[in-house]
């Protein structure tokens, strides 16, 4: 994202009406940032109407229905940020990026956390630069397919109703619902799970908040298992509290296993990788839905965890403005993703491809996007 310089920016929201959404911690500190230079007036909404907050009465989020003209809205509200995006825009809103870009609006709105002045940020990746990434792949000489999708696909719909999707990724109101489906989507019909034996073993890493493996075990009757480092919702045996560089299994007796928006978040994503080859049977596999891949190698940390020392020195490091709690999402280049991971998985008994969404097909998406998926299956 984009930012004019801060004088500027301040000029332009003193002129108007600024309503914060949010009454909680980054609320406090997006009113604390306007207070330092010398903006007092503004007004707190939240869906916790009636409160206080800092000295100021916290309103309904009917608030902004009803008296839209020249309103400045930070949102400063969860890590689910979109949803008050998906709000906004249908309430008429524009994105203040698009002010900068010379659109002045009456309505604009601004996603962030609160104003950082001269730092990077994470950004939404255009088609050219999809593109460009595309092309850096196919020119490295890495085994590469496009795959053909279909919104309307009729067996995945039926696949979206049965898991349940609609419900645990609330489809409507969330601009990412669509990639969140075709993440798993395309890690089942690349896996094959539907016609996995009753003994054959998957397991997908990074599966504490998700219920994807109980519904697998419900309607497949699937010898599924879920690893995190952290304890989740679902309190059963299969869904195990563990390091994925020392996975509870025997070598050679995983038949696949996959990644859903984990990858990134990996610490040693490379010995990860190591770990699943020891435990996956020969032709095993490994899927990783998406990829993100990046133009430059970077790792973005959210606002609190920025210039702390978690993102990799070789890294450039840039901020996420649209979450909270991410110490480090790594997003490698394609040059990088070759030289420090697949040719040290081809070292060690892993071939690699990587599927490609066309640019024209890839869902709506903020900064995390679904064209890129990644195979590996072992030698």
């Amino acid at each position: 994202m984009k930012y004019i310089d801060e004088e500027s920016f301040l000029s332009y929201i003193k002129a108007r009406e600024i309503v914060i959404w949010g009454a909680g911690a980054w609320g406090g500190k997006i009113a604390g940032y306007l207070a330092d230079k010398g903006i007092k007036s503004f007004k707190f909404i939240d869906s916790n109407a009636g409160g206080n907050q800092y000295g100021w009465e916290v309103l309904s989020v009917e608030y902004i229905k009803k008296y839209r003209e020249n309103l400045f809205v930070f949102i400063a509200c969860s890590a689910r940020w979109f949803e008050e995006e998906y709000c906004l825009l249908e309430y008429g809103y524009k994105k203040y990026d698009e002010f900068i870009n010379g659109t002045c609006l009456n309505n604009e709105l601004l996603v962030c956390k609160y104003y950082m002045e001269g730092k990077e940020f994470a950004h939404h990746l255009s088609n050219k630069e999809l593109d460009l990434i595309e092309r850096n792949v196919k020119d490295a000489g890495i085994d590469f397919e496009i795959v053909s999708v279909d919104l309307d696909h009729a067996e995945e719909l039926e696949f979206e109703q049965k898991f349940d999707f609609a419900r645990y990724y609330s489809k409507g109101s969330n601009i990412t619902y669509q990639r969140k489906v075709w993440e798993y989507w395309f890690a089942f019909k690349l896996l094959g799970l539907e016609h996995y034996k009753k003994d054959d073993v998957y397991v997908d890493i990074g599966s504490c908040t998700s219920m994807w493996v109980f519904y697998l075990r419900r309607l497949f009757s699937l010898n599924a298992f879920g690893i995190d480092i952290c304890e989740g919702p679902v309190k059963e045996d299969y869904y195990i509290v563990a390091d994925a560089k020392a996975l509870p299994f025997s070598d050679n007796s995983v038949e696949g296993i996959s990644m859903q928006s984990t990858f990134c978040l990996l610490e040693d994503d490379l010995e990860v990788l190591h770990e699943c080859w020891r435990v996956l049977k020969k032709n095993g596999k490994i899927i990783i839905s998406p990829l993100y891949l990046y133009p430059e190698y970077v790792c973005a940390a959210s606002a609190e965890y920025y210039a702390k020392g978690y993102c990799d020195k070789d890294s450039k490091e840039i901020i996420r403005a649209d979450c909270s709690g991410i110490k480090k999402a790594r997003y490698y280049d394609v040059e990088t993703l070759k030289s420090k991971i697949l040719d040290a998985c081809k070292q060690f008994g892993l071939t690699y491809k990587i599927y490609c969404i066309p640019t024209s097909s890839v869902p709506p998406f903020d900064i995390a996007y679904m064209k890129f998926i990644l195979e590996f299956t072992k030698v």
